[in-house]
């Protein structure tokens, strides 16, 4: 009985805390990612709207510590949604206001990352098609 109670109150503190996605991050250092975790890249396609100004790696890597914890490692969803498609799905201006604004369970980043960082993932997803 106890152990059951242990585990709802540990079921219910990890959904807590998951519904927080992101909210705490900030522009510093950060321990980084368990190499097992890493995002691998993807290339854009030929025909995408923005598969000439992506800068990928930085791309992750503000994807990594950003972003991850909600939409998992290869972008599939979790807490948050599927972004896998998202450059089909959304036009650059709707991704862009909802990294800056926000939506729904997810923090806005306006102020938490830069304008460039913001710009820098509105171009690599839009680039997921």
């Amino acid at each position: 009985m106890i152990m059951k109670r242990i585990a709802t109150l540990l079921s219910l503190i990890l959904v807590i805390a998951m519904t927080g996605c992101g909210g705490g991050n900030t522009n510093e250092n950060t321990t980084p990612v368990a190499p097992d975790t890493q995002v691998a890249p993807t290339p854009p396609a030929a025909d995408s709207p923005a598969a000439d100004t992506v800068n990928a790696a930085e791309a992750e890597a503000l994807y990594k510590k950003n972003c991850i914890g909600c939409h998992a490692v290869d972008l599939g969803g979790g807490a948050g949604p599927n972004l896998q498609r998202t450059g089909a799905n959304l036009s650059i201006d709707e991704i862009h206001n909802r990294i800056s604004e926000g939506r729904g369970g997810m923090p806005a980043f306006e102020g938490k990352l830069t304008d460039d960082q913001i710009q820098i993932l509105t171009q690599w997803l839009a680039s997921k098609s």
